[in-house]
Protein backbone atom coordinates (compact mmCIF):
# COMPACT_ATOMS: atom_id res chain seq x y z
CA UNK A 1 0.00 0.00 0.00
CA UNK A 2 1.45 3.23 -1.08
CA UNK A 3 0.70 6.23 1.20
CA UNK A 4 0.32 9.53 0.50
CA UNK A 5 1.85 12.83 1.31
CA UNK A 6 -0.14 14.66 3.49
CA UNK A 7 0.52 17.47 0.74
CA UNK A 8 -1.44 15.28 -1.94
CA UNK A 9 -4.06 15.02 0.21
CA UNK A 10 -4.13 18.42 0.41
CA UNK A 11 -4.69 19.11 -2.88
CA UNK A 12 -7.64 16.48 -3.39
CA UNK A 13 -11.22 17.74 -3.68
CA UNK A 14 -13.17 16.93 -0.38
CA UNK A 15 -15.84 14.39 -1.72
CA UNK A 16 -12.24 12.61 -3.56
CA UNK A 17 -11.18 12.27 0.72
CA UNK A 18 -14.52 11.80 1.88
CA UNK A 19 -14.88 8.44 -0.83
CA UNK A 20 -11.46 7.08 1.06
CA UNK A 21 -13.00 7.73 4.52
CA UNK A 22 -16.34 6.43 3.29
CA UNK A 23 -14.57 3.24 2.22
CA UNK A 24 -13.18 2.89 5.54
CA UNK A 25 -16.53 3.44 7.51
CA UNK A 26 -18.28 0.55 4.96
CA UNK A 27 -15.42 -1.91 5.43
CA UNK A 28 -14.83 -1.58 9.34
CA UNK A 29 -18.56 -0.31 10.35
CA UNK A 30 -20.44 -1.83 7.62
CA UNK A 31 -22.51 1.36 6.54
CA UNK A 32 -23.58 2.22 3.24
CA UNK A 33 -20.76 4.41 2.08
CA UNK A 34 -23.87 5.75 -0.46
CA UNK A 35 -25.66 7.34 2.52
CA UNK A 36 -22.64 8.83 4.02
CA UNK A 37 -21.90 12.94 3.08
CA UNK A 38 -19.96 15.27 5.12
CA UNK A 39 -22.29 16.51 7.46
CA UNK A 40 -22.90 12.90 8.66
CA UNK A 41 -22.46 13.50 12.64
CA UNK A 42 -20.89 10.33 13.77
CA UNK A 43 -22.82 10.32 17.62
CA UNK A 44 -25.92 11.36 16.32
CA UNK A 45 -26.34 10.04 12.81
CA UNK A 46 -24.00 6.91 13.14
CA UNK A 47 -24.40 6.00 16.84
CA UNK A 48 -20.48 5.91 17.80
CA UNK A 49 -18.86 5.99 20.84
CA UNK A 50 -15.14 7.03 21.66
CA UNK A 51 -14.08 3.17 20.70
CA UNK A 52 -15.52 3.53 17.23
CA UNK A 53 -13.56 7.10 17.29
CA UNK A 54 -10.67 5.01 18.13
CA UNK A 55 -11.07 2.33 15.66
CA UNK A 56 -11.55 4.72 12.95
CA UNK A 57 -8.48 6.87 13.64
CA UNK A 58 -6.60 3.71 13.47
CA UNK A 59 -7.65 3.07 10.23
CA UNK A 60 -7.56 6.11 8.43
CA UNK A 61 -3.63 6.24 10.06
CA UNK A 62 -3.17 3.39 8.18
CA UNK A 63 -5.08 4.22 5.11
CA UNK A 64 -3.54 7.46 4.79
CA UNK A 65 -0.39 7.81 7.03
CA UNK A 66 -1.87 10.72 9.05
CA UNK A 67 -1.46 10.14 12.54
CA UNK A 68 -5.04 11.68 14.91
CA UNK A 69 -3.82 12.54 18.23
CA UNK A 70 -6.47 11.50 20.97
CA UNK A 71 -7.24 14.69 22.19
CA UNK A 72 -7.42 16.15 18.21
CA UNK A 73 -10.92 12.93 18.47
CA UNK A 74 -12.59 15.20 20.66
CA UNK A 75 -12.96 17.77 18.09
CA UNK A 76 -14.70 15.61 15.56
CA UNK A 77 -17.87 15.74 15.00
CA UNK A 78 -18.88 14.72 11.01
CA UNK A 79 -17.16 13.33 8.62
CA UNK A 80 -16.33 16.64 7.13
CA UNK A 81 -14.63 17.43 10.28
CA UNK A 82 -12.31 14.31 9.74
CA UNK A 83 -11.74 14.93 5.67
CA UNK A 84 -10.74 19.14 6.82
CA UNK A 85 -8.15 16.96 9.27
CA UNK A 86 -6.92 14.55 6.45
CA UNK A 87 -6.52 17.90 4.20
CA UNK A 88 -4.90 19.64 6.56
CA UNK A 89 -2.32 17.21 7.52
CA UNK A 90 0.09 16.55 10.70
CA UNK A 91 -0.69 19.42 13.02
CA UNK A 92 2.45 21.61 13.16
CA UNK A 93 4.22 22.53 16.23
Amino acid sequence: MQVMTSTAWSQRPPEEVLAVVAKILEQEFQLDASELALDTRFSEDLDFDSIDAIDLAVRVEEEVGLKVEEERLAELHTLGDVVALIQAGPARP
